[in-house]
């Protein structure tokens, strides 16, 4: 339990500003080789990460564009099935 009031207070921003302005996004995705990502983080350029459905493990794309601030195409050789992960 947090009883001093300022760190109440900065507790209070910290969680509102990451509600109203998100850094991250996660999507799960399956069945196919290419998928269109709308994020929504305002970020022309963000990381990209792809995490593998069964093992887990982090799989490279073999492309990977940014079409505006809040959306990116991402491409694989195989069908990929698994979480992509954006970061602001």
């Amino acid at each position: 339990v947090i009883k001093d009031a300022y760190t109440k207070q900065i507790l209070s921003y910290v969680l509102s500003d990451s509600i109203v302005n998100p850094t991250s996004y996660r999507e799960a995705v399956t069945g196919t080789t290419s998928y269109t990502i709308t994020h929504n983080l305002n970020e022309n350029f963000p990381i990209v990460q792809a995490y593998e459905q069964i093992s887990l493990s982090q799989e490279i794309p073999s492309s990977i564009t940014s079409t505006g601030a809040n959306s990116i195409d991402i491409a694989f050789i195989n069908n990929f099935d698994g979480t992509i992960v954006v970061i602001k």
